[in-house]
């Protein structure tokens, strides 16, 4: 009998043998690229709150690029300073804005860590960048990024520990 029972957990695939479940490095790419994908969505739809929720509590976000020290807005800003940015800079305050162009590879570090190295290009209108402008018109630039996520137990998700962002082109009048 006990010879009858082990043959047909055999043809069924019934084993007694515990197994751990892990995530495989196509399954990580994959989660990541959704993420990045969401991630990128949601900057489009200006959708601040839902954005700062992607960040773990201690992540950054890093502007750089020579024409951010004319406009203000290069500096480092932590989970709190991202709210503000994506509420009161031209992300959130410009009448029209829209993110296209965008390419992006996903590359694997760590079973529980990925960078996404990506370029878009962004674009507007109806925002003042500082004292010094008037209104633009209208605005466009292209930004060179990386992305760094870290895989949170607690939430089951991938969220952006690091995050820069350098500006490679700014136009502020169309």
């Amino acid at each position: 009998m006990l010879l009858a029972g082990t043959l047909v957990g055999y043809l069924y695939g019934v084993s007694s043998i515990p197994t751990k479940t892990t995530t495989t490095t196509i399954t990580a790419r994959a989660e990541v690229a959704d993420s990045f994908a969401n991630h990128m969505l949601l900057l489009s739809e200006r959708n601040a709150t839902n954005i700062v929720s992607q960040y773990e509590g201690d992540a950054n976000l890093t502007w750089v690029g020579r024409e951010l020290n004319t406009v203000g807005l290069q500096g480092s800003y932590n989970k709190t300073n991202i709210l503000i940015l994506m509420n009161f800079s031209y992300i959130g305050r410009a009448g029209s804005f829209g993110i296209g162009n965008l390419s992006h590879k996903v590359a694997q570090t760590s079973k529980d860590s990925a960078t996404v190295q990506s370029s878009f290009e962004f674009f507007g209108s109806g925002y003042t960048f500082g004292p010094y402008f008037n209104s633009a018109k209208c605005f466009n630039g292209t930004v060179s990024a990386q992305t760094t996520f870290a895989y949170s137990t607690p939430t089951n998700a991938w969220l952006i520990s690091r995050e820069l962002w350098n500006f490679t082109s700014l136009n502020l009048q169309c």
